[in-house]
């Protein structure tokens, strides 16, 4: 896939929840991982620290690389590779600095099954979860929803 956007992802899981942001956006409402698009110059590591401050207030130390999710708008114009790393946090949920997030929550992974979220990897996350990591990032192709 070429002329793709690269967007860094962080896996926070807790007591059987997942740390997520909420979206609102053109009268939808729906769930992805805490991160964003990795700037020039920036390392995937460096984004996902930035938006986790930005996003959750959250001091996020990345770990390894989990996901690897590419997808495909249904006109071909936009093109998004998300790298999903685990990681650790410290300090206190704080207020987004991201008006497009209306909301930072752990959310039970119960209730994760059936949320709205993009991309869809939340088969492959759950199982990850309940049955370990891949040693080596697993790749998805994941359908434009």
């Amino acid at each position: 896939m070429t002329g793709f956007r690269t967007r860094a992802a962080a896996l926070v899981v807790n007591n059987e929840s997942i740390l997520l942001v909420r979206h609102c956006r053109n009268g939808k409402s729906y769930f992805l991982l805490p991160g964003g698009g990795v700037e020039q110059y920036e390392t995937v590591e460096d984004a996902i620290i930035r938006e986790m401050a930005e996003e959750t207030g959250y001091c996020a130390v990345p770990g390894r690389c989990v996901f690897i999710t590419e997808s495909e708008s249904p006109d071909g114009k936009r093109k998004i590779r998300q790298l999903v790393h685990l990681c650790e946090i410290s300090g206190k949920m704080g207020r987004s600095k991201d008006p497009i997030v209306a909301e930072t929550l752990f959310m039970p992974l119960a209730d994760f099954e059936k949320a709205l979220f993009y991309p869809n990897i939340k088969k492959e996350i759950i199982s990850a979860i309940s049955n370990g990591f891949p040693d080596t990032p697993l790749s998805v192709k994941v359908t434009w929803e």
